[in-house]
């Protein structure tokens, strides 16, 4: 289990303080946008600290590979491969940064479309290596989010959801500004924020619909998903 301890070891430890803590709350605002924007109920999450906890009309699991965040609403200790729930079960699946950390993330794709219901979403959260976040790796400029090896991009990451049966309905993007963990350049940041172009920003949230093979993909659901 991890704690709220910045001396621990465990690269998820990264979401609980500093820049990653920033991280964490931009990505629960960012789903919030999508969840007030939707009709659904079931709600499963893969990996990474909860996002979704603070919402009680859902019904809402969080799977992890191991007991991980018992204290901030974990659930279910399952693989990632090989689901522990029933086929369709989910109404929407949020997965943050876990094809940053899982070895065969297609592997897990096959699993998220089985568990996920006719017409699911998935929001996933990933690193842009496009931006200066990702300069700055490039660069070695100090240690850009160190537990994580490779910054997939959202065009790669399209390419797997489309290959997998998933069709894209958008993008979103945060942290233009550059990484740097003291506190004052936060500030900087998001007076850089305002200014700066969508798609530049050093993290991602990109959402699918699951495309049903003998239906025709339901276009007037799919608008009232925000990207």
């Amino acid at each position: 289990m991890i704690e709220h301890d910045a001396q621990t070891k465990h690269p998820l430890s990264w979401f609980l303080n500093g820049i990653g803590a920033q991280v964490f709350e931009k990505e629960i605002a960012s789903l919030n946008t999508t969840l007030e924007s939707c009709n659904i109920s079931r709600l499963l999450q893969l990996g990474a600290p909860p996002l979704i906890t603070y919402h009680p009309k859902f019904h809402y699991v969080h799977l992890d590979n191991e007991n991980n965040f018992a204290t901030l609403g974990h659930n279910v200790v399952s693989s990632f491969t090989e689901i522990g729930l029933t086929s369709g079960c989910a109404d929407l699946i949020v997965i943050p940064h876990l094809q940053e950390l899982h070895s065969n993330f297609k592997e897990v794709l096959t699993e998220v479309f089985r568990v996920l219901s006719d017409d699911g979403v998935v929001v996933i959260f990933g690193f842009n290596p496009v931006s200066l976040w990702g300069v700055q790796r490039v660069l070695g400029l100090g240690s850009v989010v160190p537990w994580c090896n490779r910054f997939f991009s959202a065009a790669t990451v399209i390419k797997v959801f489309e290959d997998k049966d998933f069709t894209y309905i958008g993008k979103s993007s945060f942290f233009s500004g550059i990484y740097s963990e003291y506190p004052f350049v936060y500030s900087i940041n998001n007076i850089f924020e305002k200014f700066s172009l969508d798609s530049g920003g050093a993290v991602y949230k990109l959402t699918f619909q699951k495309r049903v093979s003998t239906m025709t993909l339901n276009t007037e659901r799919s608008i009232y998903f925000s990207p």
